[in-house]
This record gives structure tokens, C-alpha cells and sequence, in this order.
């Protein structure tokens, strides 16, 4: 019975009151033991943890081309150069290759190219040929092993299956997944083979989406904020606060993103984002020099939110959750370095 109502209260919003308040445990915080920054050659976006948690992919400048590290800084390489290959790269689910999509030579910006590198030679192993406005793929696990899978007005786009080496201890699936979201405007939709139009997943904004590993919730970018949603619930997404660039915890629990304070070149220009106030759109075409990114971390749920870092000379972005849970990796914006932030466990 105790057991029970420690649940409830724990279940209870944030700020309000609970009866049987000491059999609430308060939610774990979040330390940084140890701060290990390295330069990698090039300016570093995006850092990604592979599914192994032995390397660091990121993005280079503009996009055009994607490198890889080992988690402790050392072995950095370069493994495409194409043009716009660092947006939104993807591991496969056994570490050994990233698929990107990349800008097919001398055709028009709406043709892109899907391409997938092996990590351990840098071989480009399959590739499409231009397709008009596909968007970036994402890998998909299945009883035949794993794939790429995008999509493009024109329908699905799909890459052969390939044998998953079961060095993560993952299960066998029964059948594809993640499900495949569309990007329909600025909306989300989950794909729908079938005649029905799918499931709509955002709001009237929604870019960027990301499973949580264990396929249960997707986190958006909704316009300066995130959202999360539940695909087979009836709630509608919830937005926890204001924020950027979230990363979900292995656990499915928890999320690092970033919080951004910026104002314009223009010295009479105030306007700045807070962590508890409204960002202004940035749709007035000046410029915008970022004065401060922190890094923090919220519950899944809304709750449990802190701040990781506060550290003022430094900006922190583009975090990442490694796949043990032990460290966040993230971008130094001054330096384009990588950082890695290893957790005091909590």
C-alpha cells in the first residue's frame, strides 16, 4: 500500500502538494564529474554517438561532409566530403555505418542523393541516384536485419536489408521499426502504407524527429521549443519548456538540450532568449551573435528540470546522450572543439 501511494504522489504535477510527501524520492541530479574537450581538425557540429559508444561522428562546415572520432579524442578522420552529407546523419543500429544524404553534382538543390559509408574503411557501399526532395534517411531494425528507409513525394524510399550483427543484445523484431515519420510541411505524420493519411505527431510546427530507443516517444523541434509525444496515446505532444537540440537519455527518461541567449549585432537591440520567457522569431532577417548556451536536462514527463552547466565563457551545443548513459557530448560554439562531459552518477 505504501508502495503504491509513493507512486501516486510521484505521479502528482510538479508544485503540487502530496500528503505522504516523504515517500516521494526526489529525482536523480545530474553532475558533471569530468569536462574532456579535444579539437578534432575541423570545425565540429552535431557530435553523435555511435551505438557502441566507441566514436564521435559530426558534421563539418556547412554540412559538407561528415568525420568520425574515438570517444577519448584520438583517430579523428574524415569520411565524406560530399556537400550537405553532415545534416542530419544517421548510425545503423550496429555501429559499422552511417547513411547520409548528400547534394547530387551539377542538378538543382531539390535533388538529393542517399549514400551509405562503412565506417571501418570509409567505402561507400550503395547510393540512389538523384530523388527530388527526399528527406534526411533514418535506419529501421526487422526480422531481416536493419535498413535505411526515407521518403520522398514520390513514395518510400528504402535501402536493402542488411545482416545486424546482435553485438548490442537487442531482440529480434517481429517487424520494422521504428515506424517512418514524414516531414508534410512543417507537420510530422507517421507513415501509413496503407490508403488511410497515418497519424498526425505534431503540432503546426514540428521538424527534426527523434525516436527514444526503446520506440515508445518521438521529441520534435517545435519553433525555439521541443516537444514530446507519445504515438499511441491520445495526449497531444507536450512541451516542456523552452529549448533546442534535444537528446534523449538510453533510458527513454530523461533529455539534454540546450537553452540559447542571443541578440543581434545591433547594439540597441535587447531582445534575447531566457530560460523562462518567450524567444522572438527570428524572422526579422538581422543578424543574431549567440551571448550564452547552457546545457540542461528535463524529464521526458515535464519534470525533474536542471541546469548541467553554467558556464558563461563557454558555449555549449548540439548535446548527445552516449548509449551507456555515463557522458553527453556536445560542441564548443566558439572553438567548433568537441566536448565530452562525463556524469557523476547519480
Amino acid at each position: 500500500m505504501m508502495k503504491q501511494l509513493a507512486l501516486k504522489c510521484f505521479a502528482v504535477l510538479a508544485g503540487a502538494a502530496c500528503v505522504e510527501a516523504q515517500t516521494v524520492s526526489a529525482p536523480p541530479r545530474f553532475d558533471v564529474a569530468e569536462t574532456v574537450e579535444f579539437d578534432v581538425g575541423h570545425t565540429a557540429f552535431a557530435p553523435k554517438w555511435s551505438p557502441d559508444g566507441k566514436w564521435v561522428a559530426f558534421s563539418l562546415l556547412k554540412s559538407n561532409g561528415i568525420g568520425v572520432v574515438r570517444a577519448d579524442g584520438t583517430g579523428c578522420r574524415t569520411l565524406t566530403t560530399q556537400p550537405g552529407s553532415g545534416y542530419r546523419f544517421a548510425w545503423s543500429p550496429d555501429a559499422s555505418r552511417i547513411v547520409f544524404r548528400h547534394d547530387q553534382p551539377k542538378q538543382d538543390l531539390r535533388h538529393s542523393v542517399i549514400s551509405v559509408v562503412e565506417v571501418a574503411g570509409g567505402n561507400v557501399e550503395s547510393s540512389t541516384g538523384g530523388i527530388k526532395e527526399i528527406q534526411p534517411p533514418v535506419w529501421q531494425r526487422g526480422p531481416k536485419g536493419m535498413r535505411w528507409i526515407s521518403h520522398a513525394p514520390s513514395g518510400v524510399v528504402e535501402g536493402s536489408w542488411l545482416l545486424l550483427e546482435r553485438t548490442l543484445n537487442q531482440p529480434k523484431l517481429a517487424a520494422p521499426g521504428p515506424p517512418l515519420i514524414e516531414q508534410r510541411g512543417t507537420e510530422l505524420w507517421l507513415h501509413n502504407a496503407g490508403p488511410a493519411r497515418g497519424w498526425k505527431l505534431s503540432g503546426a510546427f514540428g521538424l527534426n524527429p527523434v525516436w527514444s530507443a526503446d520506440g515508445s516517444k518521438v521529441v520534435y523541434d517545435a519553433m525555439d521549443r521541443f516537444a514530446v509525444v507519445t504515438p499511441d496515446a491520445v495526449a497531444p505532444p507536450r512541451e516542456p519548456v523552452v529549448g533546442l537540440n534535444p537528446a534523449w537519455s538510453p533510458d527513454g527518461v530523461w533529455l539534454v538540450y540546450q537553452i540559447t541567449r542571443d541578440h543581434s549585432h545591433d547594439a540597441n537591440d535587447q531582445r534575447q532568449h531566457t530560460a523562462d520567457t518567450e524567444s522572438h522569431a527570428h524572422n526579422d532577417k538581422t543578424n543574431h551573435r549567440i551571448v550564452d548556451s547552457e546545457l540542461w536536462i528535463i524529464g521526458a514527463d515535464g519534470s525533474g528540470r536542471q541546469q548541467l552547466t553554467n558556464t558563461p565563457d563557454i558555449l555549449e551545443s548540439d548535446p548527445d546522450w552516449s548509449p551507456d548513459g555515463s557522458a553527453i557530448v556536445c560542441r564548443i560554439e566558439e572553438t567548433g572543439r568537441i566536448c565530452v562531459l562525463k556524469l557523476a552518477r547519480p
